[in-house]
């Protein structure tokens, strides 16, 4: 089989770039060919030629196909007068796996003033025996008629392995993440980093994307304390992708909590007995969701919400959260409870005569 042609881009200024965008919700498949989490992308540069005759246009071109991580399904299929192609994609004996009308759109400015770069979001199911893309014009009844482009899957796989860091090491901010990888089909390969948490909200999070490169640095940010962490290395040929994973990975150092204060603002007054909403929200990088405790320095601990039962006063109230390693963080602000707040008074200095 050929190999599939590589993106290019229109050359004429007139041209009009048509990038389609598939979302594939991945399934389980053998190991050797398992596709990562995320969602699967394929880009389609479609040059228009400004002649009226729409059969004298450039013919489209089918880029790559790879996953895209932490990517969502925001598309919809066009209604027939909108659409300009139809999608097809289909098993190695040639039988349609799935079918659906795609249709680009524009970026217009407010004085409607349209970008020439034009794409579409396209989600459709992934299929672990796609063998081949088609994209086809279609007549007024949505009809296949003529085919545009298209994209093979390449007989060979990417080999991917990951040199370091090795399974159950400790990594942190300046740790070398590298690896090798080999296509038998001779494709370019780019590759994505992954870390998957064991622990906090997220379960997989990109280092780096489409990256060209076989070595980068690992920066841990506000990543979680962990033990059982995997950094995931995908390698994509434009077409097949594998993974390779390096698991149970430490990271040392529990992070404090993040603690955010909505309501109310500092230095707020409130007549006697009002209802003062006490508002704030703290998570935590290693466990999650914390509650907020609230204190007055003049009636202690709050146990509601919606504050009614003030002492009249000057109250500095603090919001706290603890995480499980007992580490804290404190919010202060200052609230006037049925007394007025400190008039501030400026200081006015005249020039010396003379200056």
């Amino acid at each position: 089989m050929p190999p599939a042609p590589a993106l290019r881009r229109p050359a004429a200024p007139l041209a009009l770039a048509f990038a389609v965008a598939l979302t594939f919700t991945a399934s389980p498949t053998p190991a050797a060919a398992q596709p990562p989490s995320g969602t699967y992308v394929i880009d389609l540069t479609i040059p228009f030629d400004p002649a009226p005759d729409p059969a004298a246009a450039t013919p489209w071109l089918v880029g790559r196909i790879k996953p895209v991580p932490l990517g969502r399904d925001t598309s919809t299929v066009p209604e027939l007068a909108e659409a300009d192609g139809r999608l097809i994609v289909l098993d190695a004996g040639g039988a349609v796996l799935h079918s659906r009308l795609v249709a680009r759109w524009r970026s217009c400015d407010d004085n409607d003033v349209c970008d020439e770069s034009e794409h579409a979001d396209v989600s459709i199911p992934y299929f672990a025996d796609a063998q081949r893309v088609e994209l086809h014009r279609i007549d007024g009844a949505g009809r296949a008629v003529e085919l545009k482009a298209a994209k093979d899957r390449s007989a060979g796989p990417p080999v991917v392995r990951i040199l370091r860091p090795r399974d159950g090491e400790t990594i942190g901010d300046g740790t070398v993440i590298e690896w090798r990888a080999t296509d038998a089909d001779g494709d370019e390969l780019d590759y994505d980093v992954l870390y998957r948490p064991s622990v906090g909200y997220w379960r997989q999070l990109p280092l780096d994307v489409g990256t060209h490169e076989t070595r980068i640095v690992f920066r841990r940010g506000d990543l979680p304390a962990d033990t059982r962490a995997v950094i995931a290395i995908v390698a994509h040929d434009g077409f097949n992708s594998t993974v390779a994973t390096v698991t149970g990975l430490t990271i040392i150092g529990n992070l404090p909590p993040r603690l955010y204060l909505m309501s109310p603002n500092d230095g707020r007054a409130y007549p006697l007995g009002s209802n003062v909403i006490l508002h704030a929200r703290a998570d935590d990088p290693e466990d999650g969701d914390l509650p907020v405790v609230w204190r007055s320095d003049r009636d202690g601990v709050i146990p509601q919400l919606n504050w009614t039962t003030g002492s009249r006063g000057i109250h500095t109230m603090s919001a706290s959260a603890t995480d499980s390693g007992g580490l804290t963080s404190l919010r202060t602000l200052r609230l006037y409870i049925g007394v007025e707040p400190p008039i501030l008074r400026a200081r006015v200095y005249l020039p010396i005569a003379g200056e």
